[in-house]
């Protein structure tokens, strides 16, 4: 299993490691993403505000 690492970019420091997600991992929040957007773009901002 590989690890995503995140550096601070000013120290070179570590902040958090991740494992690389798999192909369907990445699919299935793509698919998650769309439809909550899809949902999330029907309402008004008054909607989203509350």
């Amino acid at each position: 299993m590989s690890i995503y690492q995140v550096l601070n970019p000013a120290t070179g420091e570590v902040v958090e490691t991740y494992p690389t997600a798999t192909d369907e991992q990445i699919v299935e929040a793509q698919d998650r993403s769309a439809a909550a957007f899809t949902g999330w773009s029907e309402t008004t901002v008054a909607e989203r505000a509350a």
